[in-house]
């Protein structure tokens, strides 16, 4: 799957909704907050999918 900057992503496993911060070789760098505090970090595409809102 391909992610692009702005993206709201989570772990496949379970997680808090990321935003795609950037996209590169290395991975695909996430931002979210933790309370007040903003948390970032790089994952591999394979774990993250893109967040979905379903109502009803």
């Amino acid at each position: 799957m391909e992610f692009s900057p702005g993206d709201v992503v989570v772990l496949k496993s379970g997680s808090d909704p990321m935003t795609v911060e950037t996209v590169d070789e290395n991975g695909v760098w996430c931002v979210w907050a933790n309370g007040k505090k903003i948390e970032s970090q790089g994952f591999n595409p394979v774990v993250l999918e893109k967040y979905s809102v379903s109502f009803g």
